[in-house]
């Protein structure tokens, strides 16, 4: 089950600040992995409860280790070895290249050469204006084979989708986690079956106020009664 991320009073202000949530627990065998990665050079870490694979340098290295027992420094975990040392410390921290922020700050030191990145729980986006979200799941029910397209797209104050046949828009606000859709304007094609099946939940949805929220992976849930979106891969 994924954890769901409280979201802060100011959390859709441009000038929102996430505090620190901490560090997660040290991965066990039920748990998942926590993840890393960092830029110029692309790396990627992976600690799970029996070993760290990092991968650097764009692909060129790779070490897998296991995972020793965490050093706490401070509010700093530290997992260190003959082979690599990794130290995470609460965020948030931001990565400029997908636009995200994390919960932890990390670094990773291989051979000598020491790396920083973000890693851990991501957090929810300080506005939706400027977001993608292609659309998985309607009412529960995953979308077998979803496609690119199958997207809602905000804009500062206009929201825009496709889920497969017709086409919407409508105009939206945004307060303390809760959205709010102008009437919802949509081409009229016939949408025969499931593609059918979901645009009708999907539009009933939006004409709902949906409220949103964010797991500790970046997806984003809207709640309008007993149905459910969930949003996710932001473009």
């Amino acid at each position: 089950m994924k954890q769901i991320i409280a979201i802060c009073p100011l959390f859709f202000a441009l000038t929102a600040c996430p505090a620190s949530i901490g560090l997660p627990p040290p991965p066990t065998d039920n748990a998942r992995p926590f993840t890393a990665s960092g830029n110029e050079p692309g790396w990627t870490l992976t600690i799970n409860a029996d070993e760290m694979i990092y991968v650097g340098s764009y692909g060129e290295t790779k070490i897998t280790t296991a995972t020793p027992a965490p050093i706490y420094e401070g509010k700093d975990r530290v997992y260190s070895n003959g082979s690599m040392s990794v130290r995470i410390a609460p965020g948030p921290c931001a990565d400029s290249m997908v636009e995200r922020e994390y919960a932890s700050r990390v670094t990773v030191t291989v051979k000598g050469q020491t790396v920083s990145g973000c890693g851990g729980a991501i957090y929810p986006p300080r506005t939706l204006t400027g977001t993608n979200w292609q659309i998985i799941a309607i009412d529960g029910q995953e979308i077998s084979d979803p496609r690119p397209e199958n997207m809602i797209i905000f804009e500062a104050a206009a929201m825009s989708g496709f889920i497969g046949c017709n086409r919407f828009s409508a105009d939206y606000t945004q307060k303390n986690g809760v959205l709010r859709f102008g009437p919802v304007a949509a081409t009229r094609k016939y949408c025969p079956g499931i593609l059918g099946q979901n645009e009708a939940i999907l539009l009933t949805i939006l004409d709902g106020a949906p409220s949103s929220q964010f797991d500790d992976e970046g997806n984003m849930t809207l709640r309008s009664g007993n149905h459910t979106a969930l949003l996710a891969r932001r473009y």
